[in-house]
Protein backbone atom coordinates (compact mmCIF):
# COMPACT_ATOMS: atom_id res chain seq x y z
CA UNK A 1 0.00 0.00 0.00
CA UNK A 2 3.19 2.25 0.44
CA UNK A 3 4.70 1.95 -2.60
CA UNK A 4 0.72 2.67 -4.31
CA UNK A 5 0.47 5.70 -2.79
CA UNK A 6 4.15 6.53 -3.08
CA UNK A 7 3.50 6.21 -6.88
CA UNK A 8 0.55 8.42 -7.01
CA UNK A 9 2.13 11.08 -5.04
CA UNK A 10 5.08 11.17 -7.46
CA UNK A 11 2.57 10.64 -10.69
CA UNK A 12 0.90 13.72 -9.04
CA UNK A 13 3.98 16.40 -8.41
CA UNK A 14 5.69 15.33 -11.96
CA UNK A 15 2.54 15.53 -13.92
CA UNK A 16 2.13 18.96 -13.47
CA UNK A 17 3.25 21.37 -15.86
CA UNK A 18 6.15 23.77 -14.89
CA UNK A 19 5.92 27.53 -15.30
CA UNK A 20 7.61 29.68 -17.57
CA UNK A 21 7.96 33.13 -17.56
CA UNK A 22 8.08 35.91 -19.89
CA UNK A 23 9.15 39.46 -18.87
CA UNK A 24 8.16 42.62 -21.04
CA UNK A 25 10.32 45.66 -20.44
CA UNK A 26 10.37 49.12 -22.41
CA UNK A 27 13.77 50.74 -23.56
CA UNK A 28 13.22 54.54 -23.58
CA UNK A 29 15.21 56.03 -26.17
CA UNK A 30 14.35 59.29 -25.78
CA UNK A 31 15.18 62.40 -24.01
CA UNK A 32 12.10 62.84 -21.36
CA UNK A 33 10.32 61.08 -19.30
CA UNK A 34 7.65 58.35 -20.79
CA UNK A 35 4.77 56.92 -19.38
CA UNK A 36 3.49 53.40 -19.78
CA UNK A 37 -0.26 52.68 -18.70
CA UNK A 38 -1.55 49.01 -18.65
CA UNK A 39 -4.03 46.41 -17.93
CA UNK A 40 -3.16 42.85 -17.96
CA UNK A 41 -4.91 39.89 -18.56
CA UNK A 42 -6.54 40.56 -14.89
CA UNK A 43 -7.90 43.63 -15.49
CA UNK A 44 -4.69 44.99 -12.78
CA UNK A 45 -3.95 48.82 -14.10
CA UNK A 46 -0.52 49.76 -13.50
CA UNK A 47 1.38 52.96 -14.46
CA UNK A 48 5.22 53.12 -14.93
CA UNK A 49 7.54 56.01 -15.63
CA UNK A 50 10.68 55.12 -17.36
CA UNK A 51 13.48 57.98 -17.50
CA UNK A 52 15.18 59.49 -20.92
CA UNK A 53 17.57 56.89 -21.98
CA UNK A 54 17.10 53.57 -19.54
CA UNK A 55 15.24 50.61 -19.99
CA UNK A 56 12.26 49.57 -17.42
CA UNK A 57 10.42 46.23 -16.40
CA UNK A 58 6.22 46.80 -17.19
CA UNK A 59 5.24 42.87 -16.59
CA UNK A 60 6.27 39.77 -15.19
CA UNK A 61 4.09 37.00 -17.23
CA UNK A 62 3.71 33.37 -16.11
CA UNK A 63 2.43 30.98 -18.03
CA UNK A 64 2.33 27.00 -18.32
CA UNK A 65 5.26 24.83 -20.63
CA UNK A 66 6.94 27.20 -22.27
CA UNK A 67 7.20 30.69 -23.52
CA UNK A 68 6.35 31.70 -27.03
CA UNK A 69 6.98 35.23 -28.86
CA UNK A 70 3.13 36.40 -29.61
CA UNK A 71 1.87 36.28 -26.16
CA UNK A 72 1.12 39.91 -25.73
CA UNK A 73 -2.46 39.47 -25.85
CA UNK A 74 -2.61 36.88 -23.46
CA UNK A 75 -1.14 39.51 -20.94
CA UNK A 76 -2.26 42.61 -21.77
CA UNK A 77 -5.23 44.18 -22.48
CA UNK A 78 -4.29 47.29 -23.05
CA UNK A 79 -0.47 49.21 -23.23
CA UNK A 80 -0.73 52.68 -23.50
CA UNK A 81 2.75 54.85 -23.92
CA UNK A 82 2.73 58.68 -24.20
CA UNK A 83 5.12 61.85 -24.15
CA UNK A 84 4.70 64.78 -22.60
CA UNK A 85 0.74 64.13 -23.29
CA UNK A 86 1.37 62.67 -26.71
CA UNK A 87 0.68 58.76 -27.21
CA UNK A 88 3.35 56.97 -29.38
CA UNK A 89 1.96 56.73 -32.86
CA UNK A 90 3.09 52.67 -32.34
CA UNK A 91 0.59 50.05 -31.62
CA UNK A 92 2.21 48.06 -28.51
CA UNK A 93 -0.09 45.59 -28.68
CA UNK A 94 1.50 44.00 -31.89
CA UNK A 95 4.56 41.76 -30.75
CA UNK A 96 6.07 41.98 -33.78
CA UNK A 97 7.25 45.55 -32.60
CA UNK A 98 8.88 44.26 -30.08
CA UNK A 99 12.31 42.52 -29.84
CA UNK A 100 12.15 38.59 -28.14
CA UNK A 101 15.60 37.05 -26.64
CA UNK A 102 14.48 33.75 -25.54
CA UNK A 103 16.67 32.28 -22.78
CA UNK A 104 14.95 28.22 -22.74
CA UNK A 105 11.93 27.47 -23.41
CA UNK A 106 10.42 28.35 -19.99
CA UNK A 107 12.33 32.01 -19.76
CA UNK A 108 11.92 34.81 -22.11
CA UNK A 109 12.18 38.78 -22.53
CA UNK A 110 10.77 40.93 -25.23
CA UNK A 111 11.72 44.37 -25.22
CA UNK A 112 9.90 47.86 -27.08
CA UNK A 113 12.32 50.27 -28.00
CA UNK A 114 10.45 53.77 -28.11
CA UNK A 115 12.63 56.58 -29.96
CA UNK A 116 11.71 60.15 -30.57
CA UNK A 117 10.03 59.46 -34.15
CA UNK A 118 7.47 57.44 -32.57
CA UNK A 119 5.77 60.21 -31.10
Amino acid sequence: MKHIMFLAITMIIFSCDPPAYHDYSIKNDCDQNIFVNIVDHKNSKSSITIKPFSKGLIYNGETINRVCEDEITYFFKSIDISKDGVKTVLNPMDYKLWQYEEHSKRSAISTLVIKPSNF
